[in-house]
């Protein structure tokens, strides 16, 4: 392996629908590069469990009616994604916030072990951007899908979103999105007692491909369909030495 390569890096993100691998993938860089002398430091970043889990908390409380559900019942928002700038600035501060304290964490634990320092996201920034949409969706399906491409021009254009694409590509990030084929995704999460539905999955990675195609975003794209996860997971470790660049779509 290239240490020299790795010192480069800051973050490698693992990014992608469920059920592609992500969580083992991150598992297995966390020891190889624990072994490798490095300051492992393992994340997770979402917008539904950063301060906008705050607020929908509160709204359950106040008013139970204004949750909102996947048809599975696995992802929760409130109606106050309805108003989607003021939903879009929330989930950008919650978003912020744990990645500043993530930093400090980082840094903190650099000075005390006197290690090279590397951190592994299991979900990055660019999850947070695709639950967001869904949030919005959530609130108001038929109208939302109806004007899918609308509402995606106009996250593109807004500053949170144009903040959070600068903070996921800066020069020091690696992003992988793992992706799969719907019905062998489904398969894999019921195997672990996830009960996402058809229609909910493949939305799920239609806004992976719409936001990655609508930025141009510079990702590592590995399809995980009818492959072993030890396979995923090489695949992975071999692009890190390679930094081989593929297209979504």
């Amino acid at each position: 392996m290239n240490l020299h390569k790795m010192n480069t890096l800051k973050v490698i993100a693992l990014s992608g629908p469920d059920g592609t691998g992500k969580t083992s993938c991150a598992d297995t860089l966390v020891r190889v590069f624990s072994k490798s002398g490095f300051n492992v430091l393992r994340i997770w970043i979402k917008n539904v469990h950063t301060i906008t889990i705050i607020v929908t908390l509160l709204v359950k409380k106040l008013s139970p009616s204004h949750i909102i559900k996947s048809t599975s019942g696995t992802f929760a928002t409130s109606s106050l994604s309805k108003h989607r700038k003021v939903w879009l600035w929330l989930s950008f501060i919650g978003i912020l916030i744990k990645l500043l304290s993530i930093k400090a964490i980082s840094v903190i634990m650099k000075i005390v072990t006197r290690k090279r320092s590397l951190m592994v996201a299991d979900r990055y920034i660019l999850d947070s951007m695709v639950h967001v949409i869904l949030s919005i969706i959530l609130a108001d399906v038929k109208n939302t899908l109806n004007n899918l491409e609308t509402i995606l021009k106009y996250l593109s254009n807004s500053i949170p979103f144009k903040i959070m694409y600068s903070l996921l590509f800066n020069s020091s990030t690696l992003v992988f999105v793992l992706d799969g084929d719907v019905m062998e995704l489904i398969k894999r999460n019921a195997k672990v007692g996830k009960s996402d539905p058809y229609g909910y999955m493949t939305l799920q990675r239609l806004l992976y491909l719409k936001l990655i195609k609508l930025f141009n975003m510079p990702i590592i794209y590995i399809n995980t369909t009818n492959k072993p996860l030890k396979h995923v997971c090489l695949e992975v470790a071999h692009n890190l030495l390679t930094v081989r660049y593929k297209p979504f779509y």
